[in-house]
């Protein structure tokens, strides 16, 4: 793993709390660092002297770290002790924290938790203040970072968020885990800081998991298959069968994405042979003539209808190359794109008619029809991208009120993009139809004229590779990041990206995920 050390000097607790309070309390930037502020508690408290951010009734301090702290100063929570019905003295304390953010919105809104672990996720909203350090037994003694408070839901989710409120929130002695992401494509982050939440934390140790692969993109293909085939073009009337003999009826082939006609057979008549019809969807311009159906008999015989174009391969989807976004559900990743779908192919022309003779006799005088062209095969669907590998992530913020000091960080793994799902082959075009028999004799009819044969189906694109997780201590939208004093920050390898779902394609594979302390996401 790769190490990055900030060492930017120490503040105290007292000075830290101002900071984020700045604000609320009226003080200038140049009384921060000598602490010659007119005042540090915040304003806008409830419940008589407890102001937003657990400011502090004559004998309460605003850190535990300044002094002894009284049961009156705020809610108390132990996970081995507690019950969540108690009223949260220390004699009486609560199991979870969740519990005491409710209590404490109404009451002191300070939480002192005792040095175990809560498998739980909290949303901590400002100006509701958390410490840990306290021992479980005897006087709940703080004993400060020897007995960290330790944040560990069960499942993989983001195990704090800091929420908007009244005020400012003061957050010491503890640690924050999240576990490794499970869900394809999912995130691993500690501490997601949300629009107007304004905390300090401090004395603190915060872990993030590893971010999950993301998942590949699917295929194409329906079980191996190719696309639908095209249906085939219909026979023409034999002569002497019917007046005028019809040519093979146009046949129809409706696609996922478009469709497919073979052109009709001319009919022919005693005195007259007509033309195919043109298949379609015929290409513009067309200067090769696929798909023209063949003339009837005149002065020369009869043409046979000609073989429909094949449709256009689907574009082939691109590699994951933006880096996400960072919203209030976390970590948007960028798939890869999907490949675009084929064309179907062009139905075949309609064969040309012949004329009819009076040497059928008794029987109908009509010539024989043309057989009708084959439709063209449908095109094949085109792969779908790679999805984008989660990410892993130590601070998240979508604030610009947060500040840490002395706080270590241990950043897991980024997961690797979805490679791109394969593409379907397009569908073979249809067979023509054949033209109807003629009639031998002393006045022999000639027989009609085939169609044309449809056009093969376009193959799909293959889908691009999805974007490789990230791996920041932290991550924000621009300007957003925390202000830091005394940090350590430990991280992984970020995921690398997907490839497509044709391998040997460069544009198609996915870019890798990026490394650093500090990543920035759009919104």
């Amino acid at each position: 793993m790769s190490k990055h050390t900030w060492i930017i000097g120490r503040t105290t607790a007292l000075a830290l709390f101002a900071f984020v309070a700045g604000a609320q309390i009226g003080c200038d930037n140049s009384c921060y660092s000598d602490l010659t502020c007119p005042s540090l508690v915040l304003v806008g408290g409830s419940g008589g002297g407890g102001g937003a951010g657990g400011s502090a009734e004559p004998g309460c301090p605003e850190d535990p770290i300044d002094g002894l702290v009284p049961e009156s100063c705020g809610i108390w929570v132990s996970a081995s002790l507690g019950v969540d019905t108690n009223p949260g003295t220390q004699a009486l304390p609560l199991r979870s924290i969740t519990a005491a953010v409710g209590l404490a919105l109404t009451g002191p809104r300070r939480i002192y938790a005792c040095g175990e672990v809560y498998e739980e996720s909290v949303t901590l909203p400002a100006g509701v203040s958390l410490f840990g350090g306290f021992t479980c037994a005897g006087q709940w003694a703080f004993v400060d970072k020897a007995a960290l408070a330790t944040i560990a839901p069960l499942k993989p989710e983001i195990a704090l968020r800091l929420g908007p409120g009244q005020g400012a929130s003061l957050i010491g002695d503890v640690e924050v885990i999240a576990r490794d992401a499970k869900v394809p494509g999912d995130s691993s982050i500690a501490v997601f800081a949300l629009p107007g939440s304004v905390a300090a934390i401090l004395r603190a140790r915060i872990v993030a998991g590893d971010g999950a692969d993301g998942m590949d993109g699917e295929d194409g293909k329906n079980n191996g298959a190719a696309a639908k085939k095209g249906i085939d073009g219909v026979d023409g009337a034999d002569a002497c069968a019917m007046e005028p003999g019809i040519g093979g009826a146009s046949v129809f082939l409706e696609c996922e994405d478009g469709s497919s006609t073979g052109g009709q057979g001319g009919n022919g008549g005693e005195q007259f042979a007509n033309d195919g019809a043109e298949g379609q969807v015929a290409p513009a311009p067309n200067p090769q003539g696929f798909g023209l159906g063949g003339s009837g008999e005149a002065f020369l015989p009869c043409t046979g209808g000609l073989s429909g174009a094949h449709g256009a391969n689907g574009d082939e989807g691109k590699g994951a190359s933006t880096k996400g976004r960072l919203t209030i559900q976390g970590v948007l990743g960028a798939s890869g794109e999907d490949g675009a779908s084929g064309v179907p192919g062009q139905g075949g022309g309609g064969g040309g008619a012949s004329r009819g003779k009076a040497s059928c006799g008794a029987a109908p005088h009509g010539g024989p029809g043309g057989g009708s062209g084959g439709s063209g095969g449908c095109g094949g669907r085109g792969g779908k991208g790679g999805q984008a590998g989660g990410s892993a992530i130590g601070l998240a913020s979508l604030s610009d009120g947060i500040r840490l000091d002395d706080v270590v960080l241990h950043v897991g793994n980024g997961g690797n993009g979805g490679n791109g799902g394969t593409s379907q082959p397009g569908g073979q075009g249809g067979l023509p139809g054949l033209g109807g028999a003629g009639l031998g004799g002393n006045e022999p009819i000639e027989s009609a004229c085939p169609g044309g044969a449809g056009g093969y189906g376009g193959h799909g694109g293959n889908g691009g590779g999805g974007h490789g997780g990230h791996v920041a201590c932290f991550a924000a939208t621009k300007g957003l990041y925390p202000s830091r004093n005394a940090l350590w920050c430990e991280w992984g390898l970020a995921g690398a990206g997907g490839h497509g779902g044709d391998p040997g394609w460069a544009a198609g594979v996915g870019q890798p995920g990026q490394y650093d302390e500090t990543l920035t996401l759009d919104p």
